[in-house]
């Protein structure tokens, strides 16, 4: 998992400890992969008149399932919490300095953490995808409107400079605007979290030099766990999707403490008192506990797989890894290229039948996987080169290469 970028997955590791030795972990590149595409089930799941005579036939239970497939988000800001800790790794260290990806001072102390060059990157890493992505929105959005002879409304609602700003800032729920594609609104959570976890590991990088680091660690991680715990419980806010990171800080946490675990920094009774109480809130206050259940069951699942050192055997095939590697520009992409697909199969193939909504269904699919590898290779790879370069004090031993870099998303 070194640092980030949707690419291949590696982490140093021995036993349980990171090494110098460096793997492919695939199983979070796959996992990622299929929340993606769960996320595209889900609106895909959604009635239309393209689709009306298959999802007429599906089961139940069956649509009630791919009815799911929105909690893939849940997945995303899991695998970023731990991500995004394994990335800063080295200001969050609390016995020795990691020298696999950080200059050591000569006195032998931690690296200061750069919070500007952190959200820099960070910025640089999800910005030319999204925005290309605010493209596609609007340009099939202009090609729907033409089509079908009515007022130019991306995302139902009029275009207007403000909200195309709004957008391309990260803050168009904030301020009142729908999105142009209504996937976007988890990007602002994303950065968000971004920022709020850089405040927390700065602290952290300043408090622990003059304290005990592992106990400043502690005391930070456990103030920010349970402050995460006031939304699940009840006491702040309601069951409605937010429009800032608080409500669902908890998903993001439950990465970083796995992640914490995983370095032997916290008791393990911590982090399983911490997803306990995380599933008995929404019992206990009659909330709709989906995200929050995923988002558990999402880290129990890959903590299994780092203590029985899985991460590089599951989801290792090739449709998985395919997935993963496509999986943010899939996920920016695929709603509007999807919608069209639909739309010009249905016009294609004319007098409506199960069979000839199922092979548009398949071939809009297809179409839309191919779209996001184009995508990939084209915006979001140089996106990842981007950032890379702008990684400061990073060794890069002679004769080898640097991993490949990735990002969990949205």
């Amino acid at each position: 998992m070194a640092t980030q970028g949707f690419g291949g997955l590696h982490l140093h590791r021995e036993g349980n400890i990171m090494s110098t030795t460096a793997r492919h972990f695939a199983f979070l590149d796959g996992i990622r992969g299929w929340a993606a595409f769960a996320v595209l089930l889900f609106h895909l799941q959604i009635e239309r008149p393209e689709t009306n005579l298959v999802l007429g036939r599906t089961p139940q239970w069956l649509l009630e399932a791919l009815g799911t497939g929105k909690l893939g988000v849940a997945v995303f800001f899991v695998l970023s919490g731990l991500v995004i800790a394994y990335s800063l790794r080295a200001s969050l260290e609390t016995t020795r300095p990691d020298t696999s990806d950080q200059k050591i001072t000569a006195s032998g102390d931690r690296p200061r953490f750069n919070v500007g060059n952190f959200v820099l990157r960070r910025i640089v890493r999800l910005t030319p995808p999204y925005h290309a992505a605010i493209i596609v929105a609007l340009v099939f959005a202009l090609g729907a409107a033409l089509e079908g002879g009515h007022d130019y409304l991306p995302g139902g609602t009029p275009f207007g400079m403000a909200r195309l700003f709004a957008h391309l800032v990260y803050v168009q729920e904030l301020f009142g605007f729908v999105n142009f594609n209504d996937v976007f609104w988890t990007l602002s959570i994303e950065l968000q979290f971004y920022l709020a976890f850089a405040g927390l590991v700065f602290a952290q990088d300043r408090l622990g030099r003059i304290r005990p680091p592992a106990t400043t660690l502690r005391i930070l991680y456990g103030i920010s766990a349970a402050i995460s715990l006031l939304w699940p419980f009840g006491l702040l806010g309601d069951d409605a999707r937010p429009v800032w990171f608080a409500p669902l800080w908890y998903s993001f946490m439950l990465g970083v403490l796995l992640f914490a675990r995983w370095r032997r920094q916290i008791p393990a009774w911590s982090l399983v008192l911490y997803m306990a109480l995380l599933s008995m809130g929404p019992l206990v206050t009659d909330r709709d506990g989906q995200f929050a259940w995923v988002s558990v069951a999402t880290t129990a699942l890959l903590w299994i797989a780092v203590e029985r050192d899985r991460l590089g055997r599951w989801l290792a095939d090739r449709p998985s890894q395919f997935l993963g590697r496509v999986s943010y520009s899939l996920y920016l992409i695929h709603t509007p290229i999807l919608g069209a697909g639909l739309v010009v199969g249905a016009k294609l193939l004319g007098e409506p039948t199960v069979a000839k909504q199922l092979l548009t269904i398949v071939v809009s699919v297809t179409v839309t996987l191919v779209a996001a590898e184009v995508f990939h290779r084209a915006i979001e790879r140089p996106a990842i080169v981007m950032s890379r370069r702008l990684r400061s004090g990073q060794p890069h031993p002679p004769g080898r290469p640097r991993n490949r870099r990735i990002t969990i998303m949205p």
